[in-house]
């Protein structure tokens, strides 16, 4: 395997500043955060006379909300899709969870609201009032046997919402809200003859 060393720099060639190294081999896959309009320049140097070297250039989206201090505001029917690259893997959070995540926040209206995971894979975490020091409400896996949440909200009340994944899982998730159905209990049960037809959610 080919084997050596990657100098990312920026600046102009008279006077180029390294701003981090990277190995090179066939099971690195080094990355880097590349902000529009910003210019580099990479050095490979490789290991041993004659060696050669292939190397491709992939490009991913950048996901700003990787933390508390970036949360990103969501609300019913917002499509949500992401992933962990780059996200630092420890953050304080509300259920002192670990690994790379996304925060969004939105705000509770006293009803309904399922999160229902589309893609990939996720741990959800709900936390209430605050994102670093608030109450934790409940930590779930979706994508595994469940793909879905159902949550009871209050109104007025902020939530805040970590999803953390592995770097390499595109995931994507709905918010759906909606009223409650008037006959969720045995006292408030509908009334039904022969020919009558009922559509719920459930």
């Amino acid at each position: 395997d080919t084997s050596g060393t990657i100098y990312l720099y920026q600046g102009s060639c008279e006077a180029l500043i390294c701003i981090d190294t990277f190995v090179l081999s066939s099971t690195q896959y080094p990355s880097f955060y590349a902000p529009l309009g910003q210019d580099f320049y990479f050095q490979i140097i490789l290991e041993g006379e004659g060696e050669e070297s292939k190397i491709r250039w992939e490009c991913r989206n950048y996901n700003e909300n990787n933390s508390c201090e970036h949360v990103e505001a969501i609300s019913c029917g917002s499509l949500v899709s992401g992933n962990t690259w780059l996200a630092p893997l420890t953050g304080e959070n509300g259920c002192n969870a670990n690994g790379p995540a996304l925060y969004y926040t939105f705000t509770g209206d006293g009803d309904y609201l399922r999160i229902k995971l589309k893609q990939g894979r996720a741990v959800f975490n709900l936390m209430e009032n605050d994102c670093v020091s608030g109450r934790c409400l409940f930590t779930q896996t979706l994508g595994v046997t469940r793909h879905s949440v159902l949550i009871s909200t209050k109104p007025d009340q902020l939530y805040f919402l970590r999803v953390s994944a592995p770097d390499s899982i595109d995931f994507s998730f709905e918010i759906e809200c909606y009223e409650p159905n008037s006959n969720q209990v045995c006292l408030d049960a509908k009334t039904a003859i022969c020919g009558d037809q009922f559509e719920n959610m459930l």
